[in-house]
């Protein structure tokens, strides 16, 4: 399994961006809050992990970026998710 601290310390400027994403249900700006919600949690947990706070970027797209669609529950319960990029 690859160690996400380990990258951090050995990467020179090196960045995790965390992103929520939310199906469609709801008012778009209720999701974009929920996306970040999201993306938070995953931030908390990464901390909680000895990954710096200070190289976690956080942020939602809220329902702007589906990768199924939002017509059936299974395709929105794919939408529902966490993107972590590092950099």
């Amino acid at each position: 399994m690859f160690d996400i601290a380990t990258y951090i310390d050995k990467t020179d400027n090196s960045e995790i961006q965390v992103i929520g994403h939310t199906d469609n249900t709801g008012d778009f700006a209720k999701n974009l809050q929920l996306g970040l919600d999201r993306a938070n949690t995953i931030k908390g947990y990464l901390i909680k992990n000895n990954i710096p706070a200070a190289q976690i970027a956080t942020s939602s797209q809220g329902s702007k970026r589906p990768i199924a669609t939002n017509q059936t529950e299974q395709g929105r319960a794919k939408n529902r998710r966490v993107e972590v990029t590092l950099k």
